[in-house]
């Protein structure tokens, strides 16, 4: 009997350490096994002056995969040169978005048209009128028949159908769009069942067009149709659909930072007659084949479309150079170390405490040492993600040993420990294969910051590891129930 207790109490260490075998084994075979280098877009030139014709960017140009279901379309945006060289830009896909951020807004759709009092608005063969848009009041008319939005309510001439779907914005989502500058839907024109979000239109479908607030203004967006928009004294044979409504890039007021184009985000720079648009994030990942397939297509010799192989994620080479490319946060993080392992010797050394200060010095050191370098690689996307499945090994299996040696792995926090241990560790595994296998760049970010993290947690596991039980149920006592704590 006595065998079989000193038996049980010894399980835990016995299932933690064959799980860090394991997940070891298994991740070492997951970056064996991941796919070879494969090519990803730099950046993307276009070089255009005002004389020229306009120039449409689609997924061929970006170098984005149609087969991902989430690219450019074919053409999807439209630029041109004004006379003065301003760089103009309009959304001529059918389904799609285009986010254009400024430093104002970080969030900016093309394919909208601010309503001014006055405007003339044709949908289909139905004409409606803007009578007034102004604080926040608008008051829409189509044949005598009126709209008012007003007090946050839409108001009509006709009584709400029974059976009309809750089309209306939650208080909750409300709120955060309106602090994060988003925009806000009111209500839509079209169907021909009058509801509290929609204006009845008949021959119009549902959602046909959509009206918005954003940035202090009424906004006209596309839904299930096109739609003609003039301003006052203009005909509306001269109007302009969605796909013409345009916005300026290099506004001296509010110049555009970035695009978004299918799910890839693209940092702008302009200079004379070239616009450089370079993917930040969420890049696609091409076979050296598939990219050559695409590239044989015809395209506008006015775009130049630069590639470089991507690094690979499984190699360890070169973290010598990192470290040396960023030496003041090496620097410190040596320091720290240094620092934090004379403090704790001193300290142990005080106390009486030789062998488990030595313990403790180490735990120090490492765990900042490490620590720090892990969170550098937040802005140095250089790094190789080997490298922070390294440290996120180290991390907790430096910590598994640490709770080993004070006799911290049995009984039920010993369980816990195993139970912690198989989650980090399927945790990490699953996000290496998405990242890993993945044919779009933000996959592997995903799978970089998950494995950042939990390894930031495990080297702050370290140096826990070796303070006293006694020390932690002192301080949940004086949290928890300082005046006991005070009369003890």
């Amino acid at each position: 009997m006595q065998n079989l207790k000193a038996i049980s109490r010894t399980l835990p260490a016995w299932f933690t350490g064959i799980l860090l075998l394991a997940f070891g084994w298994a991740h070492g075979h997951l970056l064996a096994q991941a796919p070879a280098e494969r090519r990803q877009v730099t950046e993307v030139r276009v070089t255009l002056s005002g004389a020229e014709r306009p120039v449409i960017l689609g997924y061929q140009e970006l170098g984005q995969n149609p087969a991902s279901g989430h690219s450019a379309e074919k053409d999807h945006l439209h630029l041109r040169r004004d006379a003065t060289g301003g760089w103009w830009a309009s959304n001529v896909a059918s389904h799609r978005k285009v986010d254009a951020a400024t430093e104002k807004h970080e969030t900016r759709y093309l394919k909208r048209w601010r309503l001014a009092t006055g405007d003339h608005l044709r949908l289909k063969t139905i004409d409606v009128d803007v009578v007034e848009a102004q604080g926040e009041t608008l008051i829409l008319r189509e044949s005598g028949r009126e709209a008012r939005w007003e007090n946050g309510r839409l108001l009509t001439d006709e009584a709400p159908a029974a059976a009309c779907p809750d089309e209306a914005t939650s208080s909750l989502r409300r709120w955060l769009k309106t602090l994060k500058h988003q925009e806000l839907p009111l209500f839509s024109l079209g169907g021909e069942v009058p509801c509290p979000q929609r204006w009845r239109l008949p021959g119009i479908p549902a959602h046909g067009i959509k009206v918005l607030a954003w940035d202090g203004a009424f906004w006209l967006a596309p839904g299930a149709i096109d739609a003609r928009m003039t301003r006052i004294g203009e005909s509306i044979e001269q109007g302009l659909s969605f796909k013409n409504v345009e916005l300026r890039l290099d506004d001296p007021a509010e110049p555009t930072k970035s695009l978004v184009l299918g799910r890839t985000r693209y940092r702008l720079h302009w200079q004379e007659n070239v616009l450089t648009l370079t993917p930040v994030q969420k890049t696609d990942l091409w076979l050296e084949a598939d990219w050559a397939a695409l590239q044989a297509r015809p395209r506008d010799s006015r775009v130049h479309t630069e590639t470089a192989l991507a690094p690979t994620p499984t190699q360890f080479a070169g973290l010598g150079t990192w470290l040396v490319a960023h030496g003041i946060g090496s620097l410190v993080a040596l320091g720290l170390a240094l620092c934090a392992a004379a403090l704790a010797s001193r300290r142990s050394v005080s106390r009486g405490r030789n062998s488990l200060g030595r313990w403790q010095a180490a735990a120090w050191a490492s765990a900042l040492a490490m620590g720090t370098l892990t969170a550098l690689t937040y802005r140095t996307p250089e790094a190789r993600p080997a490298w922070l499945l390294l440290s996120l090994g180290l991390a907790w299996s430096a910590a598994s040993a640490l709770l080993f040696i004070v006799g911290r792995l049995q009984g039920p926090s010993g369980w816990l420990w195993v139970a912690t241990i198989g989650l980090v560790g399927s945790g990490s595994l699953v996000q290496g294969q998405l990242g890993l296998g993945g044919d779009n760049s933000r996959w592997l970010d995903f799978s970089v910051g998950h494995w950042r993290v939990l390894a930031i947690i495990g080297w702050i596991l370290v140096p826990l590891a070796l303070v006293p039980a006694d020390t932690g149920r002192r301080v949940a006592v004086s949290v928890l129930d300082p005046w006991t704590h005070e009369r003890a």
